[in-house]
């Protein structure tokens, strides 16, 4: 049921839609923008964009974002600092998908990376392709769908099965 109620939302909902506003924090304007520019790719435009993790925690407190996408390499603090700060703050806040984005090739970050709770790792320089897949791995379920049109969805999954397990007899 869960499968099929996922499938459903992926059709019904664009992945815009599903990630509502998203936070991209890197120290570098450079790759801020040009994250930014793969997400307008990707038809994502409610962007909000920060130079440290400073900043982005302070972001973080005056409002919800649907998945922060953090470089893992930042002065003075980390994407691991901001990762460890986001986990603690209170439930709702701390259950936002964040993707660690970085140019290291050292296999120990992405082991420390999902030990400490990020949702995806990606490596730069990478592709539009490349980060809707990630985005894709941890929106599954649409996390701004409103309550009334998640209800909607999942009658519309319960019918279909209905369906199917009508035809198949």
């Amino acid at each position: 049921m869960r499968a099929e109620l996922q499938a459903s939302v992926s059709q019904s909902f664009s992945l815009a839609e599903r990630a509502g506003t998203v936070l991209v924090v890197d120290d570098s304007s450079t790759m801020r923008t040009v994250v930014k520019r793969i997400l307008q790719r990707l038809e994502i435009d409610n962007v909000v964009d920060a130079p440290d993790a400073a900043t982005a925690f302070t972001l973080l407190h005056q409002r919800s974002f649907g998945v922060v996408i953090c470089d893992l390499q930042m002065e003075p603090h980390d994407g691991f600092h901001l990762l460890r700060g986001l986990r603690e703050m209170p439930e709702e806040m701390a259950e936002t998908p964040f993707i660690l984005m970085t140019a290291s090739l050292d296999a120990k970050h992405v082991e420390v990376a999902r030990y400490r709770g990020a949702d995806a790792y990606i490596l730069k320089p990478f592709t539009a392709e490349a980060l809707r897949q990630k985005l894709e791995a941890v929106l599954p379920m649409g996390r701004f769908v409103a309550q009334p049109e998640a209800a909607m969805i999942e009658q519309q999954a319960i019918e279909r099965r209905v369906k199917t397990f009508i035809g198949s007899r």
